[in-house]
């Protein structure tokens, strides 16, 4: 199906965190916190999970929007039913209609085969429309109706068709200043927003950092057979210290990416990206980061030479300008094998 990943749900087992049951969500680090707010607020979801009418998940980009909708699933009643996600940032304004309601044969230009749209899609499971502030405006009217009634149209048919499937949205602009410039329907708006939520981000929940990472490390190294490295107490803290406007996304990217680097063993703070080191050090005010930074740079350098010589240290030495020995040696100074 073009637009939207559809997933069939299972009732595996449960994770004693907030009852959530081993999968995405969990990877994605939502429910894992030590943060009372956040803690009230998935206890809140949880408790309007099985309730029959749309919601609306606001909060930035990375911080889980599409997890908190794959947990409210899974507790809905409707787990062993279709989850199909949408992001409606990705689709082709001409694309919209015949994603969300499918078409017939030849109702426009292209369509040599007819196909089902999301609602169909997902019977009487959950929709999922990720960044919903994006839907043309004329397309809003037509969503408004099959939220209220389950009644939709699919394109170049003459006769309705019934959904009951749950609609969750979620986006990250303000949608009651998208309304009030006329960019989105205020009936859509208060229809969808029955229930609205917002996920904080990561920057709010500051001890969170060291919990999720820790988490994500664990979950790389399971994943690729090798014994779970640690970071050190230095590396965590510049993590602490980094805003994260990418939230828990940016991170788990960041963990993924220095764990590499540090291969079997300790991540320390020169395996983190350069841009992390240079904000923790602005915040903290401490001169001694720098030589944190210039590690930094001296293993980016390096590791690039070796990765562009295929490993092949000789080369790699020729590239830098340095003696093979020379690079050997600050190779095992940086841990780098």
């Amino acid at each position: 199906m073009a637009g939207g990943r559809k997933l069939r749900g299972g009732r595996d087992g449960e994770n004693a965190l907030f009852g959530a049951r081993p999968g995405a969500d969990i990877d994605d680090g939502i429910f894992l916190t030590s943060d009372p707010t956040l803690a009230t607020l998935l206890s809140r979801i949880k408790d309007a999970s099985t309730l029959p009418v749309p919601m609306l998940i606001a909060g930035e980009t990375g911080v889980g929007k599409e997890a908190v909708a794959r947990f409210v699933h899974r507790w809905s009643g409707r787990g062993d039913r279709p989850f199909v996600a949408l992001n409606a940032a990705a689709i082709p304004p001409d694309l919209f209609e015949s994603i969300l309601f499918g078409h017939r044969r030849g109702a426009f230009t292209g369509a040599f085969a007819a196909s089902r749209g999301i609602f169909e899609e997902a019977e009487d499971g959950t929709i999922f429309i990720d960044e919903i502030g994006e839907l043309p405006v004329p397309l809003q009217a037509k969503l408004l109706r099959v939220v209220e009634s389950g009644e939709y149209m699919a394109l170049g048919e003459s006769e309705s068709k019934y959904s009951g499937a749950r609609v969750i949205a979620a986006t990250n602009r303000c949608l009651g200043e998208e309304v009030r410039r006329g960019n989105f329907r205020s009936d859509l708006y208060h229809r969808i927003s029955v229930l609205s939520f917002t996920v904080p981000p990561l920057r709010e929940r500051v001890s969170d950092v060291k919990l999720l990472a820790n988490h994500f490390l664990g979950t790389f190294a399971e994943r690729l057979g090798i014994e779970t490295p640690a970071f050190s107490a230095r590396a965590l803290r510049v993590l602490s210290n980094y805003h994260w406007p990418g939230n828990v996304r940016e991170l788990k990217g960041e963990v993924l990416r220095s764990a590499l680097r540090a291969g079997s063993g300790e991540v320390k703070t020169f395996h983190l990206s350069r841009n992390i080191l240079v904000e923790s050090a602005r915040r903290e005010g401490a001169a001694g980061d720098l030589e944190d930074r210039l590690r930094a740079v001296e293993f980016d350098a390096i590791f690039k030479a070796l990765e562009a010589s295929a490993w092949v240290v000789a080369e790699a030495a020729r590239s830098l300008g340095v003696k093979r020995t020379t690079l050997l040696y600050r190779m095992k100074r940086l841990g780098i094998s």
